[in-house]
Order: structure tokens, then sequence, then C-alpha cells
């Protein structure tokens, strides 16, 4: 979803308030399931950046996180 909306990792994590090497090792797969929080956080921050996700997207992530 941050390459579709185009923001820079260290933005995204600073709009997100987590670490950028954090969000770096979510994104390469090393680590694995991030916290009902985190997901959330980066959710928002996306939606933030652009309206081109929908609902649909959003709701995908936040049942992910439980």
């Amino acid at each position: 979803m941050r390459k579709r909306a185009k923001p820079t990792r260290t933005a995204l994590a600073e709009a997100s308030y987590i670490d950028p090497k954090y969000l770096w090792n979510l994104e390469h797969g090393i680590s694995r399931n991030p916290g009902r929080r985190i997901l959330i956080d980066l959710t928002r921050a996306l939606v933030a950046y652009t309206k081109m996700f929908s609902e649909e997207d959003v709701d995908k992530v936040l049942k992910a996180a439980g």
C-alpha cells in the first residue's frame, strides 16, 4: 500500500509514529505480525497521504490486525 500511496518509508514511519527501521523490516518480511495499534496507525497514515484506498482496503488491514 505504501508504494501505491507514494510516501517515502521515512515519511510514513514518522506519520504513523513508528521507527523507519521497523517499517523496513515489516516490508521485507523480517518482522512479522505487527500489533493491532501499529496496523491502525499505518493505515491511518496511508489514508492521510491519499484517498486512493477504499474503505475495503482499510477494512482488510484492520481485519488482519484482529
